[in-house]
Formats: structure tokens, C-alpha cells, sequence
């Protein structure tokens, strides 16, 4: 198909929304919004769903490229896509496929979409979030524009659109065991290439659990900009709160990472922007798996995260503020595993700009690991890291360090 796609896409449901490819035969994806498989043309169509009195759920399928989407987009689809996506629901579901390119998404773009994006994303849900990724390659769950390798107009554009998501519930958030089956909460995907800008906000959950995957590699969780290897500058802040417990989990694969704010392994280009991590009823955990480049961590940066032309700034404050015990972990790491909150990140190239606060900890507790660069760390930097550091560091709590 080649041609532009202009008109709204709007649907209205009181008992909710099942998206189900469970049983399609290879391309039999299930989409509200403009586009589809290999669809060229430049796409003017926003995507409203009101499913406010149900729920909502998306489940992709075991044959390839049987995926579930709401926003414009598909998989391989091709041209600029200016689209607005709009979601409400009481509890949301995104359950990816066992076949490859089976993902599941909420906004614009998809898997190996090309063109600029323009178009904020934004969830309203009052009940939880249950995001689980598949088994195999490119079986991710999104909440975000982008998607798997999705590149702005020839690698050289930008995606603009901000990520709000309010949640009445627990959010769920679980890397598959497929590589690059990651779950992610924001702009961009795995080896999304050009600039990213919108602030990701997630707030109104009851607790946050983020597991990433152990078979795998780079089976991600993420809550921010970026992705693992996404390439470009990355403007805008990460906003997440919640009345219980934050958890962090990495995993066994290699670069299955778990990160609250923007960048991810190996992300070039700066950043800019403050990442806000809120408890009013829990603590936080940060716990590094085996897998090599596992790393936890709240704040911008990542493994090998570099800035533009190995010679710019990552400009990123990381505010912690929480009513219970903060833990960082990384014991059971694997090479490079390490557990951190501040901006930077195992060997990042470039100045990082910043302060970095935790208050309200009951206790905090820091355990490092036996494998190279398995640290724990609160403040700027990392092991190898290279450059200025520049940001106070400020720790308080009521218990013991």
C-alpha cells in the first residue's frame, strides 16, 4: 500500500476492549488506528479509544508479525506519522506474541517503522497495568511511539511526542525470554535511531514491578526515552510515583536491564532531563541480575552510554524520595551488572550535570558483587566513566547506611 492516510480513527466501548491474534495466520495483526504491514505514506490520523467503563486486552499470536497495536503505524510501515494517541480503561493488559514480530503496543509506530513521529501517548487507567513480552525475536510490549528498530526519516529525524500514563493499580512490567523482548514504558524501543523528545510520566500506581528477562538478550524494562543501543539525543524527563513499593530487576540475558530514565546500554547522545522517583507508601530495590550489562538503575545514562560524539553532556538531576528502605544490590551481577542511582553508568563517555537526592530511606543498603564492575553507587559517574562530573550528592534518611 502507497498512500497518505488522513482521518481520525474513534472508538467508543462501556464493556471494554479484547484485541486478540491468538489464533491469525502469519500478517493477521489486530490494529485500531491508520496503517497496517508495509504501509507507505505519510499518516495524518489520531486513535482515540474510551474503553473507560472496562478493560482493555491486547494479545498477540504465534505466527510472525501477528501483533497488536492501537495507534498509527504497523509493523514495517513507512512515512512521517502525525498521530495523537488517546487511551482510557479500567485495567490494561499488553501480552505479546510467540512468534517473531508478535508485539504488543499502545502508540504510534511499531516494529521497523520508519518516518518521524509526531504525537503524544497518553494511558488513562483506573485499574493496573499488566505488560508481558514474548518468546521470541522483537516480541516486545510498549506504551510509547517508536517500537523495535523504529528509525526516524533517514536515522537523521526526530520523534517528538511525550508518554503520560495514570494508573489505579499495580503496574507490571516483565521482559520475554525472545531476544529483544522488552517491555517498555516511553519513546523509543531497542535500536531506535534519531532524536527522541517528550517527558515519560507514570504516576497513580499502587506498586511498580519491573522484571527483565533471563533467556534472551536485551529483554529490557524501562521506564524513560531511549532503549538498549537507540541512537540520538533524548529531551525530557522521567516522572514516576507510586503509593507502595518500586522494584527494579535485571535479568540473566545480556543487556536485560531494568532502568527508570532515559538512555539504556550502549544509548549515544545526550540527554537532557530530570528523572523523579516517588514512593508516599514503600521503599525502592534496585537488583542486578547475571546477565552481562544487567544493570539496574534510576537515573539517565546506562552501560556504555555515550554522549554526542563521545564529547557532550548528559544533563539529568535524580530526585529519590520514598517512606521505606532503599536496597541496591548487585550480589548475584554479572560483568557490568551494577546497581545505581544518579546519572551515568559503566563506562559513559562525556560531562554529566546533575545533582542526585534520596530522602525519606528508613535503611539503605548497598551490597556490590564479584564480577568485573558489579557496583553499587549513589551519585554521578561510574566505573570507567570519562569526563566532568558536576552535581552535589545529598543522602538522608532515618535508619542506618
Amino acid at each position: 500500500n502507497d498512500s497518505d492516510i488522513t482521518g481520525a480513527v474513534l472508538l467508543n466501548s462501556a464493556a471494554g476492549v479484547t484485541m486478540s491474534a491468538l489464533l491469525g495466520g502469519a500478517d493477521a495483526y489486530a490494529q485500531i488506528g491508520a496503517g497496517g504491514i508495509d504501509v507507505n505514506g505519510a499518516f495524518m490520523s489520531n486513535t482515540t479509544v474510551n474503553a473507560a467503563g472496562g478493560a482493555i486486552a491486547m494479545t498477540s499470536g504465534a505466527n510472525g508479525d501477528v501483533y497488536t497495536q492501537i495507534g498509527a503505524g504497523g509493523a514495517s510501515s513507512a512515512g512521517a506519522k502525525t498521530s495523537i494517541t488517546n487511551v482510557s480503561a479500567n485495567g490494561v493488559s499488553l501480552t505479546a506474541g510467540s512468534a517473531a514480530r508478535a508485539y504488543s503496543q499502545i502508540g504510534a509506530g511499531g516494529v521497523s517503522a520508519s518516518g518521524d513521529i509526531m504525537g503524544d501517548t497518553t494511558l488513562t487507567n483506573g485499574g493496573g497495568l499488566t505488560m508481558m513480552s514474548g518468546s521470541d525475536t522483537d516480541t516486545y510490549t510498549q506504551v510509547g511511539a517508536g517500537g523495535g528498530s523504529a528509525d526516524t526519516t533517514a536515522n537523521t529525524g526526530t520523534h517528538n511526542s511525550a508518554t503520560t500514563v495514570t494508573l489505579g493499580g499495580a503496574l507490571s512490567m516483565t521482559g520475554g525470554a525472545g531476544t529483544d523482548a522488552y517491555s517498555q514504558i516511553g519513546l523509543g524501543g531497542d535500536q531506535v535511531t534519531g532524536d527522541l523528545i517528550g517527558a515519560v510520566s507514570v504516576t497513580g500506581a499502587t506498586t511498580i514491578t519491573m522484571t527483565s528477562g533471563n533467556v534472551g538478550d536485551r529483554a529490557f524494562t524501562q521506564i524513560g526515552l531511549g532503549g538498549n543501543n537507540s541512537d540520538g539525543a533524548k529531551n525530557g524527563g522521567t516522572t514516576v510515583s507510586a503509593s507502595g513499593a518500586i522494584s527494579l530487576n535485571s535479568g540473566a540475558a545480556t543487556e536485560s536491564y531494568s532502568q527508570i530514565g532515559a538512555g539504556g546500554t550502549g544509548a549515544d547522545g545526550d540527554v537532557t532531563g530530570a528523572t523523579m522517583v516517588t514512593s508516599t507508601g514503600g521503599g525502592l530495590s534496585l537488583t542486578s541480575g547475571a546477565g552481562t550489562d544487567a544493570f539496574t538503575q534510576v537515573g539517565a545514562g546506562g552501560a556504555g552510554a555515550d554522549t554526542t560524539g563521545n564529547a557532550g553532556t548528559h544533563n539529568s538531576a535524580t530526585t529519590v524520595a520514598v517512606n521505606g528502605a532503599v536496597v541496591l544490590d548487585a550480589t548475584l551481577g554479572g560483568v557490568n551488572a551494577y546497581s545505581q542511582i544518579g546519572a551515568g553508568g559503566d563506562e559513559v563517555t562525556g560531562d554529566i550535570t546533575g545533582p542526585v537526592s534520596v530522602t525519606g530511606a528508613t535503611d539503605i543498603t548497598m551490597t556490590g558483587g564479584v564480577m568485573e564492575n558489579a557496583y553499587t553507587q549513589i551519585g554521578l559517574g561510574g566505573t570507567d566513566s570519562d569526563g566532568v562530573k558536576t552535581g552535589a550528592v545529598n543522602v538522608a534518611g532515618t535508619g542506618t547506611l
